[in-house]
C-alpha cells in the first residue's frame, strides 16, 4: 500500500487581498517551489501526522483579519474539500519553539479550526491543486504584542484524499521554523526541531502572510480634519497622521511613555516629540507632533472621541 512521502514538488501563487493591511509578510519562494508534509491522518496514518511552526513578532496589539498560508497537495490530493477540518493556532514562544502543539504542550493562545467549506475560507490554485488556503475571520482575533508561532494544517485523511504540504519562503525573519512529527513516522523529530535541518532546506523560513490592523484602544480626531492620532493605551504605541494642508498624508508610528491609566501619552526622540492627553470621562483628547528634522508641526483638538470613524493604517512587518 502506498504510505504518506515528506515531500512533494510543484509551484503556488500568492492570493493578495487588497482590502486588508498587510501585518507580517513572508511569500513564498521564488526560486523552491516544493511543498513539504504539513498534515493531520486519519488514525491508520497517525505515525505520519506532521506539523509545521513558523514565527512572527508584533511590538504592538494586532487585531489579526487574515491569514493566508500558501500551499499544494500530491499523493491524490484535489483539493481541500476533502478535508474534515482546517486548524489554525498561534503558540507563545518557548525559548525559540512553540510553546504547544496539536499533541499537546501549552495551549494555543489563538486556535480555530473550521470545515473546508466555511466561507470565510478562499482557496486559489497553483500547479498542484487548489492549496493556497486564505483566512478572512468574521471575528477578527485580538493578539497582544510579543512572539509568537503560527500553525496552519488539515485534518485529511490519505485515503482517499492525498497529502497537503507548506511552500518556503525566501524571507530570514526570526528564528527557523520548526516541525514536529509526534510519533516519528516519517523519521523526523518527534519534538519541535528545525524544519531547515529536516529537509535540508536553502532557507530558513517558511510561507505566511497576516492581515489586519493594529489593535489601538482610542481613536483621536482633529475636530478641523488636521490630524489624527490612534494610541494603544497599555503599550503608548501609537500612530499620527497628517490630514491636511502642506504635510498632508505625512505619517510616523512610534511607542510613547504610557501615564495616569492610559490617558498621558508622550515620547521624544533625537527625530521628534509627541504628545496626547486624553480625558476618559468627557470623551476629548488634545496633542501635537513635531519633526524635529522636517520641522514639521502638527496639532490636535478632539471635543467628542466617540464620533470618530474607526482605525488607523497599519505598520508591515516582517519584510
Amino acid at each position: 500500500a502506498q504510505s504518506p512521502a515528506a515531500t512533494g514538488g510543484g509551484k503556488t501563487e500568492h492570493a493578495q487581498l487588497s482590502v486588508l493591511n498587510v501585518l507580517w509578510d513572508q511569500p513564498a519562494s521564488a526560486s523552491d517551489s516544493n511543498v513539504y508534509a504539513n498534515q493531520d491522518f486519519e488514525a491508520a496514518y497517525n505515525g505520519y501526522d506532521i506539523f509545521i511552526a513558523d514565527d512572527f513578532t508584533n511590538t504592538a496589539p494586532w487585531s489579526l483579519q487574515g491569514i493566508y498560508t500558501p500551499g499544494g497537495g500530491w499523493n491524490g490530493f484535489a483539493s481541500f474539500a476533502c478535508a474534515t477540518a482546517l486548524h489554525w493556532q498561534i503558540y507563545a514562544d518557548a525559548a525559540g519553539v512553540p510553546a504547544g502543539n496539536p499533541y499537546g504542550g501549552a495551549a494555543p493562545v489563538w486556535s480555530l479550526s473550521l470545515p473546508p467549506t466555511d466561507p470565510q475560507i478562499g482557496y486559489s490554485s497553483g500547479i498542484w491543486g487548489p492549496g493556497n488556503v486564505m483566512l478572512t475571520l468574521n471575528t477578527p482575533a485580538t493578539l497582544p504584542a510579543g512572539h509568537w508561532w503560527i500553525l496552519f494544517y488539515a485534518e485529511m485523511n490519505f485515503s482517499p484524499c492525498g497529502q497537503a504540504g507548506r511552500t518556503v519562503a525566501d524571507t530570514t525573519n526570526g528564528y527557523p521554523a520548526q516541525v514536529i512529527n509526534p510519533m516519528g513516522g516519517f523519521g523526523f523529530p518527534t519534538s519541535w526541531s528545525s524544519a531547515k535541518a529536516a529537509w535540508s532546506l536553502a532557507g530558513q523560513d517558511f510561507a505566511f502572510t497576516l492581515y489586519g490592523n493594529v489593535a489601538y484602544d482610542v481613536n483621536f480626531l482633529d475636530d478641523l480634519g488636521r490630524s489624527q492620532a490612534c494610541v494603544s493605551r497599555s503599550t503608548g504605541y501609537f500612530v499620527w497622521n497628517i490630514l491636511s494642508g502642506p504635510y498632508a498624508g505625512y505619517s510616523v508610528t512610534g511607542t510613547s511613555m504610557a501615564r495616569n491609566g492610559g490617558t498621558l501619552f508622550y515620547v521624544s526622540t533625537p527625530s521628534y516629540y509627541f504628545y496626547c492627553s486624553y480625558d476618559p470621562i468627557r470623551k476629548r483628547a488634545t496633542g501635537y507632533f513635531y519633526d524635529y528634522t522636517s520641522h514639521i508641526y502638527s496639532s490636535l483638538s478632539d471635543a467628542n472621541t466617540t464620533n470618530n470613524p474607526p482605525g488607523c493604517d497599519a505598520v508591515p512587518q516582517g519584510d
